[in-house]
Parts: structure tokens; C-alpha cells; sequence
């Protein structure tokens, strides 16, 4: 391998019985790219990556026998390091932490653990797509089309850099834990087709703007919030996916909706009568 002067990107994937890299990789001076992606039985890097100066991107996901770096990986300025699960410190260890107990703590049904499965390295899950990681912090949790889940366990607040949520689809779901409260950096929740769930959260209430996912039918006509909860939100996200018949109902129980929603529904009426005469 030693030979490949000019070779800028090595990725070995799924590589499992690669237990050691050669030497003459050091010698791969043209390289900026080295993945070593689930590479399960690698126990340790030789010191020579140091050599590697026009290296500027290491993966070692999934390299869940890797003991430590060498120390020569300091020397390399510019890095880009992504390290395994295990060797990870500092808030991410917390974040991932927190996302392996809430994969465990969710005893009602097992529907986390069966859906992500059972990776300890959380950016592993779903092949990659349920976790995103930025700036150090977990930022992004994908649950989609976890059908089975009936209960979100309140770990869920201790992701604290947590910015997007992803329940689309959970239509088992029926209530969210009030630790979903905590997460102060949230600011998209994603819960269409979570046909089950009827209410938010109470320390949500007064916030339901941030999180559009709240604002569905179903919580208006429960009267759980109010109006003026969603008024931020409510066209976007209600009537321009809801039923035409039941936003009327509503409408005609509170002056307010019926305000606010009055141009939408003139423009539905309309719609329907282009239709009728088409």
C-alpha cells in the first residue's frame, strides 16, 4: 500500500478482521481522507499516521476494539478526529450516555432498542441516520416510523443540545414525558402521523410555538391549550394539512380561531368551488 503515492482517500468499511494497519502507510504522503468505518477487531494505529501531514479527516466509527490514539495524531494540525464511541469524553460521552439509557429505559414496549438496535455507538444507529452530531453535542434524534412506541422515556431530557426531534410517524405514541420540558435548545419537534398522542406536556404550555408538532387538531379540540398557544403556527401547520370541516368547528366555538383562520378558509371555499365547476 505503501506504493499508492497518490492516493488522497482509503476507506475501509465493515472491515471486520482488520485487526492492525500496516506501517507503509505512513508513507501514503498525498492522503486527506482515512475511514475506518466499524472496523470492530482493530485494537490499535500505528504511531507512523503521524507522518500523514496532508491528512486532514480521520473516521474510526464503530472501532469498538480501539484502546487509545497514538500520540502522534497530536502532531497533525487541522484534523478533523471523529473517534469511537469509547474514546469519546466531555459532553458527547454524556449525550451518547443519555441516548443508550433512553434506548434502555424504554422497557413498555422495547421499540427504541428494536428500531435503532443495539450499537453502543449511538451515530451508528440506523446506519447513521438517527443521530447527528455538531459542534460536539448530539443535536438531532430520528425516531421516525417507530411504530411500536407507546411512551417516550423522560431520559429524553437530558439531552440538553438537543435542537431537532423526530417522532414522525410513532403512532403508538400517546404521551410525551414532561422532561421534554428540559430541552431548551429544542426547536423543531417533528410529531405528524402521531396519530395517538392527545396532549403536550404541561411544561410546554406557553411554548407551543416552538414546537410545531404540538400544534395538531387533536390538542386544540381537547382544550388542553389555547388558542393563542399556537396562533404562531396554526396556519402553517394545522390548516394547510387539516380537515377543512373540523377547523370549521372550531372556528364557529371561538371567535379568535375563527379571526385568525377566516382568509384560509375563504381560500378553501374557494379552492372547493373551482373544483365544483371544473
Amino acid at each position: 500500500i505503501g506504493e499508492l503515492g497518490a492516493l488522497t482517500e482509503l476507506r475501509l468499511l465493515e472491515c471486520t478482521s482488520l485487526a492492525v494497519l500496516p506501517d507503509a502507510i505512513g508513507e501514503l504522503g498525498a492522503l486527506t481522507e482515512l475511514v475506518l468505518y466499524n472496523c470492530s477487531s482493530l485494537t490499535t494505529l500505528p504511531a507512523v499516521i503521524g507522518e500523514l501531514g496532508a491528512l486532514t479527516t480521520l473516521v474510526l466509527y464503530g472501532c469498538s476494539s480501539l484502546e487509545k490514539l497514538p500520540t502522534a495524531i497530536d502532531g497533525l494540525k487541522g484534523l478533523t478526529l471523529e473517534l469511537p464511541a469509547q474514546l469519546v469524553t466531555g459532553p458527547l460521552a454524556e449525550d451518547f450516555a443519555a441516548l443508550r439509557k433512553l434506548r434502555d429505559d424504554d422497557d413498555t414496549s422495547g421499540a427504541i432498542k428494536e428500531s435503532v438496535g443495539e450499537d453502543e455507538d449511538p451515530r451508528m444507529w440506523r446506519e447513521g441516520r438517527s443521530v447527528t452530531v455538531a459542534d460536539g453535542r448530539v443535536t438531532m434524534l430520528v425516531l421516525y416510523e417507530c411504530t411500536k412506541l407507546t411512551a417516550l422515556p423522560a431520559t429524553i431530557g437530558e439531552l440538553k443540545a438537543l435542537t431537532i426531534l423526530n417522532l414522525i410517524g410513532c403512532s403508538s405514541l400517546v404521551a410525551l414525558p414532561d422532561a421534554i420540558g428540559k430541552l431548551a435548545a429544542l426547536t423543531m419537534l417533528e410529531l405528524r402521523d402521531c396519530s395517538s398522542l392527545t396532549y403536550p406536556p404541561k411544561e410546554m404550555h406557553g411554548n407551543v410555538h416552538k414546537t410545531v408538532g404540538f400544534c395538531c387538531l387533536k390538542i386544540l379540540e381537547d382544550g388542553k391549550v389555547s388558542v393563542a398557544d399556537v396562533k404562531k403556527s396554526i396556519v402553517n401547520h394545522v390548516i394547510t394539512r387539516g380537515d377543512l370541516g373540523r377547523i370549521d368547528s372550531l372556528a364557529s366555538k371561538d371567535s379568535a380561531f375563527a379571526e385568525m383562520t377566516k382568509s384560509v378558509r375563504a381560500d378553501f371555499a374557494a379552492l372547493r368551488k373551482l373544483r365544483d365547476e371544473s
